[in-house]
């Protein structure tokens, strides 16, 4: 594509901050709603497009904020012996998550671009007895680097992606706090505990979430 779609996102709420939870989403409908009249009438239909972070959504509009995981796509990236990451590509992610939230209007892509983060994805994807347990409950992620540039970017090459697993329907809940507080100053420690970006880390397990 070459002109960059700009997705409308439903952090556009915390510009609306006074009006009840009702009516800002009445006002984000409308405008949703024309912008994708107008990108329609480009040509561009965006109920066909999944959105990538980092390619249609700016990673700094992303930061802190939490994504419920729907699907994990390796892109061929394998896990040989003494967990070397062995990537398909070498100027490629090592591989995506698809991702939901109440911020976003749609489904959209994560990728992923640390080995570590892909080793964490996988501790849970290729372990019957997680998988089976997010199956029933949610896996939640988040960007939020130890270092954050002005523009909120990693200002260095550590993990960057959080995992924590909570009961269903946590996500949702979190949002509507404090009438979507969160949405202008998300609070991811809220689900995620205290954060670790190197050494010893691992997929959080979370289940009675104190929101």
């Amino acid at each position: 594509m070459k002109n960059k779609v700009h997705f409308l996102y439903k952090l556009l709420m915390a510009f609306f901050q006074g009006s009840n939870r009702e009516e800002r989403i009445q006002m984000i409908t409308k405008i949703q709603k024309k912008m994708r009249a107008d990108l329609l009438a480009r040509g561009i239909n965006v109920n066909s497009i999944i959105p990538m972070i980092g390619r249609d959504i700016e990673w700094f509009q992303i930061a802190r904020h939490v994504f419920r995981i729907l699907k994990f796509d390796r892109s061929g990236t394998t896990i040989g012996s003494g967990n070397i990451v062995n990537a398909s590509s070498p100027i490629e992610p090592y591989g995506y998550l698809l991702v939901e939230s109440p911020i976003l209007n749609q489904p959209s892509i994560l990728p992923i671009t640390h080995r570590d983060e892909f080793l964490l994805a996988s501790s849970v994807f290729d372990d019957p007895q997680w998988l089976g347990i997010i199956e029933k409950e949610e896996l939640l992620v988040t960007y939020f680097p130890k270092r954050m540039l002005p523009n909120r970017l990693a200002a260095d090459t550590l993990l960057g992606l959080h995992f924590v697993i909570t009961p269903r329907g946590t996500l949702d809940e979190y949002y509507k706090v404090g009438n979507d507080m969160y949405m202008a100053n998300p609070a991811p420690e809220k689900l995620f505990g205290s954060f670790v970006w190197e050494g010893e880390v691992r997929v959080q397990v979370n289940p009675r979430p104190k929101l």
